[in-house]
């Protein structure tokens, strides 16, 4: 599978006024860590100067997943504690999602079910990972967060298009607008962030997200890891934000278990951690949509989406059972 660049998609696109452009933190971050010498207290002072990215950050690292015994309030120390690798590519997804565009309600796309459907994945993907492969849980939720950025670029430069396509099906998934369009929001997504020189880590898993076994031959471990943690993190929030309507919850189940070898057990307590990270805020808050965007409407719809999903999960296989006991 060829990966697409920005100049072969429609120069509405390509060539877009309002076509997000990469944030000056994420260039700052990318030209230190391109520097050999530099450490994460360098990378620290950059951050400091954004205060909403060093909050997010702050908030990443004083989280329950990293279980530290005192709060962090300095970004040096949280660069530091979280290490380079981590610290660079968190603050490469947070600053990157806050130079997201917001689309006006013209385009007929619902910015609020974007939110949810991005705060699931990141928080899905995020869990996935630390249950199998914990050291790329960071990077996990950045990937699932930016996964569909292509989705507002499409709601905002091919407006009369796109919008047509959304009258058939508010949310489309990918196969339906490459059928439609001859491209996906993941290959617009994939196709912007390659042309920002965001890490394969990022771009790769986006790019080959619905069909991993195309990952190229010399596809790192870290790239194939994280690809196959943001394939069942996307069917898990796609299958939570319709309620089921078009599928249960074991159709997530079956994939954890095919591209993670995650059992049914397992599963079961990631459903379980993504409804507390729900009902706790901390899904919504970590991911931060724009202000036009009611967030505690969003937990509840989240909430209330969920509890129907499991009600139509609640005959079949073994992980459907333990679903119903869970809920």
């Amino acid at each position: 599978m060829s990966a697409m660049t920005l100049d072969q998609l429609p120069s509405a696109i390509a060539n877009a006024d309002n076509l997000p452009s990469p944030p000056n933190v994420a260039l700052e971050v990318m030209r230190v860590a391109d520097d050999p010498h530099a450490r994460a207290e360098h990378l620290g002072a950059i951050i400091r100067n954004d205060p909403a990215l060093a909050i997010r950050l702050l908030r990443t690292v004083n989280s329950a997943a990293y279980g530290l015994p005192n709060s962090i309030d300095s970004v040096e120390r949280a660069c530091a504690l979280l290490g380079f690798p981590k610290a660079k590519t968190l603050t490469l997804g947070y600053s990157v999602a806050d130079s997201l565009p917001v689309v006006g309600p013209e385009s007929g796309f619902d910015l609020s079910e974007y939110w949810m459907r991005s705060g699931l994945t990141a928080s899905a993907a995020e869990l996935f990972a630390r249950k199998m492969t914990p050291e790329h849980a960071d990077v996990a939720f950045v990937v699932g967060l930016l996964s569909e950025v292509g989705r507002l670029v499409l709601a905002g430069c091919l407006t009369s298009v796109y919008k047509t396509l959304l009258l058939d099906d508010p949310w489309p998934s990918s196969q339906l607008e490459k059928a439609q369009l001859g491209f996906s929001n993941l290959d617009i997504s994939s196709a912007l962030f390659r042309s920002w020189n965001l890490p394969p880590e990022i771009v790769e898993p986006i790019a080959h997200r619905d069909v991993p076994e195309q990952l190229p031959a010399d596809a790192s471990t870290d790239v194939i890891r994280l690809c196959r943690v943001l394939a069942p993190a996307e069917i898990l929030a796609r299958v939570w934000a319709s309620g089921a309507k078009d599928n249960d919850l074991n159709w997530a189940g079956d994939a954890a278990a095919h591209y993670l070898q995650m059992p049914p057990e397992m599963f079961v307590q990631v459903v379980d951690e993504l409804r507390e990270k729900v009902e706790t805020r901390e899904a919504f808050r970590a991911v931060s949509p724009p202000a036009s965007v009611n967030v505690k409407n969003l937990e509840q719809e989240a909430c209330d989406r969920l509890e129907t999903a499991v009600s139509r999960s609640a005959t079949g296989p073994r992980g459907a059972q333990l679903l119903r006991q869970a809920g």
